[in-house]
């Protein structure tokens, strides 16, 4: 028996959405640390991510200084 596209496509869905919730199950976490350097006045900021959905994604941020 062959299945129909419609079984198939019903079975696809329901797991894209079982990976979705298992993906979701593990919290992502973000570790951000800012580190204030000497004269003249300069700024490091390091990011470390854990458990990130998509792994193979381009993340980006915008820092903005306060300007003290």
């Amino acid at each position: 028996m062959v299945p129909s596209t419609l079984s198939i496509r019903s079975a696809l869905s329901l797991v894209v959405g079982l990976s979705l919730v298992a993906a979701c199950a593990n919290a992502a976490e973000l570790r951000l640390r800012c580190e204030q350097r000497g004269s003249p006045a300069r700024s490091k900021i390091s990011v470390d991510g854990k458990n990130l959905f998509p792994r193979n994604a381009m993340y980006s941020a915008r820092i903005v200084s306060s300007g003290r």
